[in-house]
C-alpha cells in the first residue's frame, strides 16, 4: 500500500443494501477491507453494479488515463450485483434496428486501473445484454442483435425482429 491510498475499513458485520443505487465510481486509490466474508455483504438488491473503477463514460487504454486507480478490496461478501446493457434503438424505415449493448461486470467493472481482491465472495451477480431493437420498416431487414451478457452474446436479430440479450 502507498501513503497516497485511501482506506475504508467497515469493522461491523452484517448486510450493507444499497437501496439508492450503485456506489460512486472508484477514480483513486483505495483499500476497502471488511470484517470477513462470512461477517459482511454488500447487497446491491438486483438493482445495480456495486463496484465501478476508473473513469465514468472514458474508454481508454490504461496507459492514456494520467493516474489509474489502484483498488483492493478484501474480507467481504458482494451480493445480487446486475449490470443491465442499454436496448438498441428502433430502426427508422430506412435502417434496421440497433443492436443491444453488451452488459458487462455485474458485481465488479473494471474500466481501467488495476484491482486486488482478496478473501472477497460475489454471490448471485449477473451481467443481462440489452435488447435489439425492432425494425418496422419491412421484412427485408433485420432486427438489431441483443447484447452479449456474462453467459455469452445475445441473439441474432432476423427480418423485422430484434435479438435478445444474452443472459
Amino acid at each position: 500500500y502507498s501513503v497516497s491510498d485511501d482506506f475504508i475499513n467497515i469493522s461491523v458485520g452484517g448486510t450493507i443494501s444499497l437501496v439508492n443505487g450503485a456506489l460512486p465510481p472508484i477514480t483513486d486509490n483505495v483499500v476497502i477491507t471488511g470484517p470477513g466474508e462470512a461477517s459482511l455483504t454488500i447487497d446491491a438488491l438486483n438493482g445495480s453494479r456495486p463496484f465501478f473503477i476508473g473513469e465514468v463514460g472514458v474508454i481508454v487504454p490504461v496507459a492514456a488515463v494520467s493516474s489509474p486507480p489502484f483498488v483492493t478490496i478484501q474480507n467481504l461478501t458482494i451480493s445480487n450485483g446486475l449490470a443491465q446493457g442499454g436496448h438498441g434503438a428502433a430502426g427508422d424505415g430506412y435502417a434496421a434496428g440497433g443492436g443491444g449493448a453488451g452488459g458487462m461486470g455485474g458485481a465488479i467493472f473494471l474500466n481501467n486501473g488495476t484491482l486486488t481482491s482478496n478473501n472477497v465472495t460475489i454471490r448471485n451477480s449477473q451481467s443481462i445484454g440489452g435488447n435489439g431493437a425492432t425494425y418496422y420498416g419491412g421484412p427485408n431487414l433485420d432486427g438489431g442483435g441483443g447484447g452479449g451478457g456474462t453467459n455469452g452474446n445475445g441473439s441474432t436479430g432476423f427480418p423485422g425482429i430484434g435479438g435478445t440479450g444474452g443472459p
